[in-house]
């Protein structure tokens, strides 16, 4: 099994050199553009599996890094509607970003300042070099359909 700090280190240097055109680094003295760490620094995962196996769980402690308190704390923190946080099930499909820097260390979702403060989503993808998109789905049998559209528009490497 892959890790996903190996994933996010993984891509070769061929791969990169197709899709920046030939041009591996950035302009002297600058990290990557935002658009270049979402395009080419970018791997789509999708998340799928069984109702109540941990699919949205295990997304919010990876992107928070903190633990479950055993009771959904990292569920609820990643959930959009109501609904969601009073059934403890996913009904859409959502993306959730990690950030890696070049050493291949993740990029800690809550603000080092104000620990109670979650990093946004642009502020992860602009301290990144590479990123992974997790994309949570739902997995009751409910909510088929909108998983199948999740994993077919999200375009999942």
């Amino acid at each position: 099994p892959v890790s996903l700090a190996e994933l996010a280190r993984g891509q070769d240097a061929s791969n990169e050199m197709q899709q920046n055109g030939g041009n591996t680094k950035a302009s002297a003295g600058e990290g990557p553009s935002l658009t270049e760490t979402l395009s080419s620094r970018n791997i789509r995962v999708a998340v799928v599996g069984n109702v109540d196996a941990g699919k949205s769980t295990m997304i919010g402690t990876l992107t928070s890094s903190l633990l479950d308190d055993g009771r959904g704390s990292s569920r609820t923190s990643i959930m959009k509607h109501r609904h969601e946080i009073e059934s403890g099930r996913t009904s859409t499909a959502s993306t959730h970003l990690m950030g890696f820097r070049s050493t291949g260390e993740a990029i800690a979702g809550r603000d080092s300042i104000r620990t109670n403060r979650r990093k946004s989503e642009d502020e992860v993808a602009k301290e990144s070099y590479r990123v992974i998109t997790l994309m949570d789905l739902a997995g009751h049998e409910k909510y088929l359909k909108t998983t199948i559209h999740g994993v077919a528009s999200g375009m999942a490497d």
